[in-house]
Order: C-alpha cells, then structure tokens, then sequence
C-alpha cells in the first residue's frame, strides 16, 4: 500500500499520512517526520467516531493542519503543515482514493472465469 501513497508523501509539507477503518483502526500510516512521536499509539476510535460519516474535513491547529477523507475502506488522514496548499493536497487525494477500495473477489458467474491476456 506505501506505494499507492507515494506521490501524497512527496508534496511538499506532507508530514504524515494515516488509513483508519472506520472503526478506528489503523490500516496503514506513514510518518517520516517527527509527527510520527505524538501520533503513535493514539486511540482513534472516539476521532473515528466523532467523524460520523464525514465526506471532507480540514481541521486547523497552531503548527499542523489535518486534512481527512471519507474513502470506502475508512479514512485517509493527511498530516500537513499550515503553510502548504491544500489545492495541492486535496489534488493527491483525489487521485488516489480510487485505489483505497475493499479488495473483493470477482461476483457472479465470472469467479468462474479466468481472463487471460
């Protein structure tokens, strides 16, 4: 999943990212800054919560701006810094929430199938 995240952790000002089920568990996070000491081990369940279906949040703070995304499997939470451009981030993220879905099987009649190319 790192590489899916890839081209989200090289704009600039991108200090974390993080995938939580909705229930608050964490599917996938990334910190190579020194946001990684103050998010590890955190209790997501009642931020989660609070979320209660959100689409799009962006929350402001005095030296870290969290930008959160609804996708099917949960929440993509981006730590950003304040001075960075969300359009940028935003942009990102629109790209690569088509790939955070549920990986499912093939349904019907086609399970049965093989494609070959």
């Amino acid at each position: 999943m790192k590489e899916l995240f890839h081209d989200l952790m090289k704009t600039d000002g991108i200090q974390g990212v993080a995938v939580l089920s909705f229930e608050g568990d964490v599917l996938f996070e990334h910190f190579p800054s020194t946001v990684s000491g103050r998010v590890k081990g955190v209790n997501w369940r009642p931020f989660t919560a609070a979320l209660g279906g959100l689409r799009e949040a962006d929350l402001i703070f005095e030296r870290l701006r969290i930008y959160i995304r609804r996708a099917e499997i949960g929440y993509l939470v981006a730590f950003v810094d304040t001075s960075s451009q969300l359009a940028i981030v935003r942009l990102n993220c629109d790209l690569l929430l088509p790939g955070l879905k549920r990986q499912s099987g093939p349904k019907g009649l086609m399970r049965f199938f093989r494609h070959r190319k």
